[in-house]
């Protein structure tokens, strides 16, 4: 039961950090937006593991821009070979 509690603690504070750091943030150094999972100790493992899936399946996506299926088929190889 604590865990929920201070996970749901975390989820109001993580986003509140995030929207006042985007405020502040000066694009040129970081470019990219801070997000609630760059502070939040609970869900840090979960987005990590969402891009690693997210990751691998964009790519996949990006298969289709190839123009020969032999092409398509030596490039998704390759993808499997690295996972």
């Amino acid at each position: 039961m604590y865990v929920g509690k201070a996970t749901s603690d975390w989820d109001h504070t993580s986003v509140l950090w995030a929207l006042i750091a985007n405020v502040n943030r000066d694009e040129k150094q970081k470019p990219e937006p801070y997000t609630p999972y760059d502070i939040h100790p609970y869900r840090q493992q979960e987005q990590r593991r969402a891009d690693e899936v997210s990751g691998f399946w964009t790519q996949v996506g990006r298969l289709r821009t190839i123009g020969t299926t032999e092409g398509q088929l030596a490039a998704l190889d390759s993808l499997l070979k690295k996972g």
